[in-house]
């Protein structure tokens, strides 16, 4: 027998002399266990692990990741900050209450944001508590504590009603769900959610849309960081297929040897994307 405590939202891999266990979303804790991280390698580009001592601090992977730097991105802060104040205006504009949602809230930057800009609600989500708990504590040093309503919970798990989390629909979205590949981090099963559940009809989303870019380049340093392996086994009988090939204009000569990509947000009609 074992518990299961969560730790960090970091992939760890967690062996006992008996079992083992892998755990994409958590760390998973067993008694006398070793702790394995999951890296990187810079080099072969391939994913390893390392072996942690079962004390190791796992504080220390935020403290190396890209956080700070994306609170501190002034450039992203402007605009987010710009586009909720028009999607707020808009709404009072045309008599109506500027209720705002922020899925995925994190110090709860967005949300202040959104009480600067004059919103008349804001709920503010959370799923892992001990961010949720650090977020608290950021609104109170700010003088916000009593306008943002915070939930350390999934955004999928919000209830909307008298006795719910949140009394009535939002009419306002805010969230910061994307990552490298844009919507690796679940952002159209968040979004879709959003607008079933949680949203009104009429609402304004924040990023309002995007889009992505694909390049294809001649790099033979690039390959060398990839390698393909069969998608199938010959076994294997897949349900939905796509299209092998699609054609498109050739533009130069060379050979394809990786795709680089990139997209940017739109964050309203009015405001200049943000190229991420």
């Amino acid at each position: 027998m074992y518990s299961i405590i969560p730790r960090l939202n970091i992939s760890f891999l967690v062996l006992t002399a008996k079992k083992s266990v892998f755990s994409v979303l958590n760390t998973i804790e067993l008694n006398k266990m070793q702790v394995f991280t999951q890296k990187r390698n810079p080099i072969t580009g391939s994913t390893e692990w390392d072996v942690q001592h079962e004390d190791y601090d796992y504080h220390q992977e935020i403290a190396r990741s890209a956080f700070a730097d994306m609170l501190h991105d002034t450039e992203r802060n402007k605009k987010y900050h710009r586009a909720l104040q028009l999607a707020i205006e808009k709404m009072h504009r045309n008599g109506k209450k500027a209720n705002v949602l922020d899925i995925g809230t994190g110090t709860g930057l967005l949300s202040i944001m959104a009480v600067k800009c004059g919103a008349d609600s804001v709920t503010a989500c959370e799923a892992f508590k001990p961010m949720a708990d650090c977020c608290v504590k950021i609104l109170q040093r700010n003088g916000v504590a009593d306008k943002i309503k915070i939930i350390p919970k999934r955004s999928t798990d919000l209830i909307v009603g008298d006795d719910g989390d949140m009394p009535e629909r939002a009419n306002i979205l805010v969230t910061e769900v994307f990552d490298t590949e844009l919507i690796g981090e679940g952002a159209l099963s968040t979004f879709d959610h959003a607008h079933k559940h949680l949203l009104e009809e009429d609402c304004i989303v924040v990023p309002d849309s995007a889009v992505i870019y694909a390049q294809v380049v001649e790099c033979p340093m690039l390959q060398k960081w990839n390698k393909l392996n069969d998608l199938v086994d010959e076994d294997l009988n897949l349900i939905l297929r796509t299209p092998e090939s699609q054609k498109f204009t050739v533009t130069a000569t060379g050979k394809a040897q990786a795709v680089f990509m990139w997209w940017e947000l739109n964050m309203d009609t009015e405001v200049t994307p943000m190229l991420i």
